[in-house]
């Protein structure tokens, strides 16, 4: 009988336990066109200033990163090529030069969760969506109104508000 006693404890302690004990490490904060775009996502652009946003709030960045996707879907039909190694490593430049450089970007970017690798293809793909927009709207009157206007019906296409 007493070690039905104790079995009977540790299993309700455990049980109260658990729930506490439970973190949420990720959450799936957008889902389209066979895309998925996570909280944690969000917080590595804000991190790394990967994004060009206007106002620091997870929906300006969430609404930023579903345009970029949404954006590289269309370029991926078409035909857009890829970026040489110096391109990248230029873009790459850049974007040090603009988080103030040095050996902590390292470590910002292992802090994200980014490798090395991850950044440049991040950065090929900033070279292929300025491209594929190029090409797109070459001769656009008022690009920046029909780049918008666009990306709004894709957003719409995609079931985005």
């Amino acid at each position: 009988m007493p070690m039905t006693v104790v079995v009977l404890t540790l299993v309700a302690l455990s049980g109260a336990a658990a729930p506490a004990s439970q973190e949420v490490l990720d959450r799936v904060v957008s889902r389209f066109n066979g895309q998925i775009v996570t909280m944690s996502d969000l917080r590595r652009c804000r991190m790394l200033k990967l994004l060009n946003v206007s106002g620091d709030t997870d929906e300006a960045y969430q609404r930023e990163l579903e345009n970029r996707l949404l954006i590289l879907q269309e370029a991926s039909r078409g035909g857009v090529s890829d970026p040489d190694a110096q391109a990248v490593a230029t873009r790459r430049r850049e974007w040090e030069a603009a988080l103030g450089g040095g050996p902590a970007l390292m470590e910002r970017l292992a802090k994200a969760g980014m490798s090395a690798e991850a950044l440049d293809s991040w950065l090929a793909n900033d070279i292929r969506i300025h491209a594929y927009l190029d090409e797109r709207f070459r001769g656009s009157p008022d690009r920046p109104q029909a780049v918008a206007h666009w990306i709004s019906n894709l957003r719409q296409r995609a079931g985005l508000r």
